[in-house]
């Protein structure tokens, strides 16, 4: 598959932006990944804004997102495909947050944001409502139909229409998505008059878009109208950073929401969290902890395990298949001081000594494994939110006992 490789570069180098070019370049995917030749605009939405301009808008996008290199990626192209990008694919696994995605690109858009941000899911409507949501209906143009109605794609006019789960299109109406997305006008369901309509087309789906393709049950010739940009947004799994902020983040939220009950984590319950492996992404997540508010007495959040709110005590345990014995040695070392850091409170000579090594060897092991400590990551002007581990693909951390 091709890639479109971003190079941080292009980002002036100004405030935020500068940070977010130290972290190294960033890829997207796009183009024909099918043929293996990119589409001739694929590109164009590169363009440099300014400076001041750029650094502001990068700003805005990653107080949203989630701390991970894989995240400020995203968020330091999101401008440019605000700006120009007509059509934009997001993949990712269910709960990932791919909506949220599009109302950035929605947000970050000067010409579109004023106007409404309209989204669907095409899997949760049966092929029968389909079309009529989506291009609406004449009076009488079926049962039922008593009045007039607009489509989704009349209301979304001068904004952003967000089509998720796209895979779960019907093949029917692949064909008519495909000649409003081309001539840019629709015509109502028993309706005769062609209405002009003009938003952004955001589309998002969990499924391989290029095998339905192959396999005859999505078109090509759509993929290619939809597939100008392609974000892809990695599951939680595969960035175990993001997990403690994002959980202080909800936990704010309902310190917002129950100002007389405002809740934390014990190192125990972060360690869970770190183990865990989110099949279902941040939704998951959240969930997990709203519960975890609700069933806690308390100021502090103990023991998500111990409170049966999640499945942590079935965690996955580190994917060793195919790793060097050197590989697998490292990968238990890592956990065991990591372990052990959480336990004394990121104490170096506490930790030092209960490792049984000196402070130098453990600041060298620190540093070999990539291993920092917590850093403040702000939220917004008004709250900040300490910054999580920063840890290696399917890192899991040792639960610790609960008491």
């Amino acid at each position: 598959m091709l890639e479109g490789h971003f190079q941080p570069d292009a980002i002036p180098e100004t405030g935020h932006a500068q940070r977010l070019r130290d972290r190294g370049s960033g890829q997207i995917r796009a183009g024909d990944p099918l043929h293996g030749q990119p589409e001739a605009n694929a590109y164009a939405v590169f363009a440099s804004l300014s400076g001041a301009q750029a650094a502001d808008e990068i700003a805005v996008a990653t107080t949203r997102l989630c701390p991970s290199q894989a995240m400020h990626r995203i968020a330091g192209v999101l401008p440019r495909i605000a700006r120009q990008a007509p059509a934009v694919l997001i993949t990712g696994e269910s709960g990932v947050g791919k909506e949220v995605l599009a109302r950035d690109i929605h947000r970050l858009d000067a010409r579109r944001r004023k106007g409404p941000f309209v989204a669907v899911n095409c899997g949760g409507l049966a092929e029968s409502l389909l079309e009529s949501e989506l291009f609406g209906h004449e009076r009488g143009a079926f049962t039922g139909a008593l009045r007039a109605k607009e489509g989704v794609f009349e209301r979304a006019h001068g904004g952003t229409l967000f089509l998720d789960e796209i895979g779960e299109m019907p093949v029917a109406m692949q064909v008519k998505l495909l000649r409003a997305v081309q001539d840019r006008a629709i015509t109502r369901v028993g309706g005769e008059r062609s209405v002009a309509v003009d938003w952004r087309l955001i589309c998002a789906t969990h499924r391989d878009l290029r095998q339905l393709v192959q396999d005859g049950t999505f078109r090509e010739d759509l993929y290619y109208r939809i597939h100008v940009i392609s974000l892809h947004v990695p599951p939680l799994r595969e960035r175990p950073e993001d997990i403690l902020w994002f959980a202080r983040r909800v936990l704010d939220e309902y310190a917002v929401q129950y100002p007389d009950d405002p809740k934390s984590l014990s190192v125990c319950a972060e360690s869970q969290l770190l183990r865990h492996d989110w099949p279902g992404n941040l939704r998951e997540l959240r969930h997990c902890i709203e519960r975890a508010c609700i069933l806690t007495e308390g100021p502090r959040i103990e023991s998500l395990a111990c409170l049966e709110v999640n499945e942590v005590a079935h965690a996955h345990p580190l994917r060793h298949q195919g790793q060097t014995l050197a590989g697998y040695v490292a990968a238990r070392e890592r956990e065991r001081i990591l372990e052990m850091l959480i336990a004394n409170e990121w104490h170096i000579g506490q930790t030092a000594d209960r490792l049984r090594i000196s402070r130098k060897s453990l600041w060298e092991k620190m540093k070999k494994l990539e291993i920092q400590k917590q850093k403040a990551q702000p939220l917004d002007h008004e709250s900040s939110v300490p910054r999580p581990i920063r840890q290696r693909r399917n890192a899991t951390v040792a639960e610790p006992t609960c008491n």
